[in-house]
């Protein structure tokens, strides 16, 4: 059986900064409360205890809550739109469809932060297993297999 070892394919220096970051992240928790009191804690609920502490309701246009009739699927005759909100937690009464939003633009930025500071770019097209640049291919069989088919 073939495996790939990660730490063996990755830049050093990237392994680097990704155990900076995350020891950033576990040294200031205060300052990355959406890990450590949403994403986290919401996956521990969700794994552990099968509970998830969102809850219906519906929001009208003026932004008061009105109580849920039957699901979420029903239809409002009020204009009000179903949210799901977060009960208890520092993040209580704030929409979870929100705070998922906030999570995955949190891990984006501390993600793409240590590949900048490791000094790549992370709009650079590079291969998953080993993170290096993808091969231009020209020609061939198959013809021009490049994005840049169209360039000179």
């Amino acid at each position: 059986m073939f495996r790939v070892d990660a730490k063996s394919c990755l830049s050093p220096h990237i392994r680097h900064e990704i155990t900076v970051e995350w020891n950033a992240i576990k040294d200031e928790r205060e300052d990355h409360a959406i890990f450590w009191d949403f994403l986290r804690q919401e996956r521990d609920n969700v794994i552990h205890e099968y509970q998830w502490r969102a809850y219906e309701q519906w929001i009208k246009p003026d932004g008061t809550f009105r109580a849920t009739r039957l699901s979420l699927l029903a239809l409002a005759d009020d204009d009000a739109k179903p949210v799901l909100l977060m009960k208890g937690g520092p993040f209580e009464g704030r929409n979870s469809l929100d705070l998922l939003k906030e999570g995955a633009d949190w891990v984006e930025a501390r993600i793409f932060g240590a590949i900048r500071r490791a000094g790549f770019d992370p709009e650079e097209r590079r291969g998953l297993v080993h993170f290096q640049p993808r091969p231009t291919l020209r020609g061939g069989i198959l013809g021009d297999l490049s994005d840049d088919a169209t360039q000179p």
